[in-house]
């Protein structure tokens, strides 16, 4: 009887290394896990910071859009072009030189023996 009580405590302990083993593993596995979740929620965090500042900015423009009943990027680049005009001097030139091209090319066009 000896032996097979040696036997099973060698099985015992055998079998209690490898699942110390596999808890180790697990626990290895679950602490990289961790790592990658901790910095996934760092992430989710700036890029909801970002988000609202985004929100905060756009927030006159979405005030525009309802009152006008418009979609918010329509009235963004309406908004744009008017401030644009208002407040720089040489966007109002560059675009008046436009204009005036535009016609000049398309009267060029109309009359092709005039020369341009």
């Amino acid at each position: 009887m000896a032996p097979a009580r040696t036997q099973r405590r060698q099985f015992k302990s055998t079998d209690d290394e490898r699942r110390q083993a596999e808890r180790n593993n697990l626990a290895d596995k679950l602490t990289v896990e961790a790592k990658v979740l901790a910095d996934l929620k760092i992430e989710k965090a700036t890029v909801e910071g970002e988000r609202r500042t985004v929100e905060a900015d756009l927030g006159p423009v979405r005030y525009l859009a309802m009152l006008i009943g418009a979609g918010d990027q329509n009235v963004l680049r309406w908004f744009t072009l008017v401030v644009a005009l208002l407040l720089d001097p040489a966007v109002r030139r560059d675009t008046a030189i436009r204009n005036c091209a535009a016609r000049f090319v398309s009267s060029c066009r109309t009359y092709p023996i005039q020369v341009c």
